[in-house]
């Protein structure tokens, strides 16, 4: 049984760390494991934690007329995750690994 897209979410804002990802990014992710009815819910996900206070928005580029946001999640709540989600593990049953998708999405947003 799939987690709830929100636990997935936190995982993944986990482990992309200091650096953080955009959010076109976890859509893509997230697309692989989660309906687009669910999947369709993470702005406003994101916005709520935000507005929360678990997560910091460290860039927005505009595209069109969307304006795309790079999240982080709050230093402060790494342990919490760490410990009550196990972050690691539901990536990895999940099969979600965002180490080599977001190292080259990084790359081709740097140059």
């Amino acid at each position: 049984m799939k987690p709830p897209l929100k636990y997935t979410l936190f995982c993944l804002l986990y482990e992309a760390g200091d650096a953080g990802i955009w959010e076109y990014d976890l859509y893509k992710i997230l697309r692989t494991q989660y309906n687009s009815r669910s999947v369709a819910k993470v702005r406003s996900l994101l916005v709520e934690l935000r507005n929360m206070n678990w997560t910091d928005e460290m860039d927005a580029q505009l595209y069109e007329e969307t304006v795309l946001r790079k999240f982080s999640l709050k230093s402060r709540h790494r342990a919490f995750i760490q410990y009550h989600l196990r972050p690691e593990e539901l990536l990895d049953e999940l099969g979600l690994r965002l180490s080599p998708m977001h190292s080259e999405s990084e790359e081709s947003s740097d140059g």
